[in-house]
């Protein structure tokens, strides 16, 4: 029987958001990746925001910068209106 390698790695810093692909990651002692759903969004009344509840969450786009501890959010909506102007 061959042995299980790990081919791509990925984490999401922000739950129900964007993936990022990552060579390598810190394992941290509860068994999670460091920066793996680190964060994640709430609504105006403090409630948890996912993708199951509230399906519009996949509208939004991530781009992440772990070096800087940034991230950039687009409006998927919004980039399509955009891209189909004459």
């Amino acid at each position: 029987m061959p042995i299980p390698t790990v081919s791509r790695l990925f984490i999401h810093p922000i739950k129900s958001l964007d993936r990022l692909s990552v060579t390598e990651a810190r394992l941290l002692s509860d068994g999670s990746f460091a920066h793996d759903r680190e964060f994640a969004l709430f609504d105006r009344d403090g409630n948890f925001v996912n993708g199951k509840r509230q399906p519009r969450v996949h509208l939004i786009r991530a781009e992440y910068d772990l070096a800087k501890f940034t991230v950039t959010l687009r409006d998927l909506r919004k980039v399509n209106r955009e891209q189909n102007k004459p």
